[in-house]
């Protein structure tokens, strides 16, 4: 008996030197603060501006304070976006580190790290220090590990005037590289809010799917949006759908129009028929770009649950990235992904304009016709009826 005990003791203090990498423990969970030394000493950070640009600082500094090797893509927009003929170019930048694991396949995790704040009490701790504190706990936690793809962990710029990092991302790299992505796993506003939802696509797909049980087998609720969205608005020629709604208003976006598979995840609460902007709670104000998007503020609103929505999406993403089968389950949604472009937003969908159009126009002339016909007849009849009757008309 004391052999058995020994032996077991023995392979308790063992087991968590080998194998991969344990999923539950509370030491390696530093996201919340990160985000909260993040946004503190860097609350302004709008977008093509100093205050933005030493924010990004930061997040290349803790990316090589790691060990990574960390990329800095420098971009230009207008700011403006041509408004009115306006013209006002500024610079910007997004910082990727890459996990190589010499693999051909590639999962990308970002969050934007820009806000919409130049002073005052906002410190974009919600939208989006938190998106920023789990990636930057994502690189930490992976650092060194060898898996089935590599990872590229991005901090996005310029997401708050129209999403010009994620587009800039996307357009610098060759078709190949693009074709490598397996998954883009988005990040964006996860402190505030009642709930945590999911977006991947308007139909049921296979990584939803597995996302949710992933979430399932850790116990983590994770709601997904109802097949009813209230549009927020419409988007241009040359995008996956013609409208945009809740689901849809971040970095995911980018590679949700080009034919990337996508998850993102945010905290909110999806309670309106007509969306203006992002509900998130049924008992507190909304604090997205105003001014109570502050650590301390939220802190007052939401307690620990702020910090618990931010640990659910690190230990979901974690779990799902570390599992066994993940690789095979992403290869085989993005094998069965339905593309369903050309039906709403295509050739298909014009041709299918036009022959609705084509039978409206069948059907009113058939309809024209046939009271045309009734109506002549009608007009037949009471001519005859006026007519005097032929009295004798044998003789």
């Amino acid at each position: 008996m004391k052999k058995i005990l020994c032996i077991t003791l023995l392979l308790c203090m063992f087991l968590p030197c080998v194998g991969v990498t344990a999923f539950a423990t509370e030491d390696d969970f530093v996201a919340y603060d990160v985000m909260k030394e993040f946004v503190s000493s860097h609350p302004y950070r709008k977008s093509g501006t100093e205050n933005e640009k030493k924010a990004g600082e930061y997040i290349k500094n803790f990316f090589e304070t790691i060990g990574y090797e960390t990329d800095v893509q420098e971009f230009e927009f207008n700011l403006y976006s041509n408004v009115y003929g306006s013209e006002d170019i500024v610079e910007d930048r997004n910082y990727v580190a890459r996990l190589d694991s010499d693999a051909n396949k590639t999962i990308v995790i970002g969050a934007h790290y820009d806000n919409v704040f130049s002073s005052g009490s906002g410190q974009g701790a919600y939208d989006n220090g938190s998106g920023v504190g789990i990636l930057l706990n994502l690189a930490k936690t992976f650092y060194g590990e060898t898996l089935p793809f590599d990872i590229e962990f991005v901090a996005f710029g310029g997401e708050e005037n129209g999403m010009y990092g994620s587009n800039y991302y996307l357009s610098s790299m060759t078709s190949s590289r693009k074709d490598n992505i397996l998954l883009y796993i988005n990040l964006d506003s996860i402190l505030a809010g009642d709930k945590v939802y999911m977006y991947c696509d308007e139909v049921k797909t296979y990584h939803e799917q597995y996302f949710l049980s992933v979430a399932n087998g850790l116990g983590v609720n994770i709601d997904l949006l109802p097949e009813y969205k209230a549009v927020a608005g419409v988007y241009m020629e040359g995008d996956k759908l013609p409208y945009t709604h809740v689901g849809l208003m971040s970095d995911n976006a980018t590679f949700f129009n080009q034919g990337i598979l996508s998850v993102s995840f945010s905290s909110y609460n999806y309670t309106r028929e007509v969306l203006e902007q992002v509900n998130e709670s049924v008992n507190f104000d909304n604090v997205m770009h105003t001014e109570k998007d502050n650590i301390q503020a939220i802190e007052n609103m939401y307690g620990d649950d702020a910090k618990n929505k931010m640990k659910d999406v690190y230990s979901v993403v974690k779990k799902a990235l570390f599992s066994s089968d993940f690789i095979e389950k992403m290869n085989y949604a993005k094998q069965n992904n339905l593309n369903y472009t050309n039906i709403v937003n295509g050739k298909i969908g014009a041709v299918i304009s036009v022959c609705i159009i084509a039978i409206l126009i069948v059907a009113i002339w058939i309809y024209c016709a046939v009271n045309k016909r009734k109506n002549l007849q009608k007009i037949q009849i009471e001519e005859e009826s006026k007519k005097p009757p032929q009295v004798f008309s044998d003789f």
